[in-house]
């Protein structure tokens, strides 16, 4: 029987940050793909996406310059990927084609920044 080392950190994730250089339209772009509210301007330099654990949190404030995350930061579930692609195209994104292997199913799209993303069936 193996013992669990005991750790002062928490063991779930509490935010994620996503790397923007237009806050405005940031907010704007993932509000749109996940139904959310937009609140209004002005923002500032961090916006808290307030969804369901883990946070997203559209991040401006960029000391080192802008550089979008080219693999996958984190993925979405969706129950339909064809309507999940679609939402993301309609929203300003660029969605790459479905892929399946086995029994997973997804794609990966870029954000208005560049930043990529995932979405994986359910």
């Amino acid at each position: 029987m193996s013992q669990e080392t005991k750790s002062i950190l928490e063991k779930n994730i509490q935010f994620v940050f996503v790397p923007v250089k237009n806050m405005g339209r940031a907010v704007k772009f993932y509000s749109d793909i996940l139904g959310l509210d937009l609140k209004p301007e002005p923002y500032g330099s961090l916006y808290n996406m307030d969804m369901n654990s883990p946070n997203i949190v559209l991040d401006s404030n960029l000391e080192e310059g802008f550089e979008p995350c080219k693999h996958p930061l984190f993925s979405f579930k969706a129950n339909n990927l064809d309507d999940a692609r679609a939402l993301v195209i309609h929203a300003g994104g660029h969605a790459r084609d479905i892929v399946s292997f086995g029994d997973i199913s997804f794609f990966v799209f870029d954000d208005l920044d560049g930043n990529r993303i995932m979405v994986v069936d359910n």
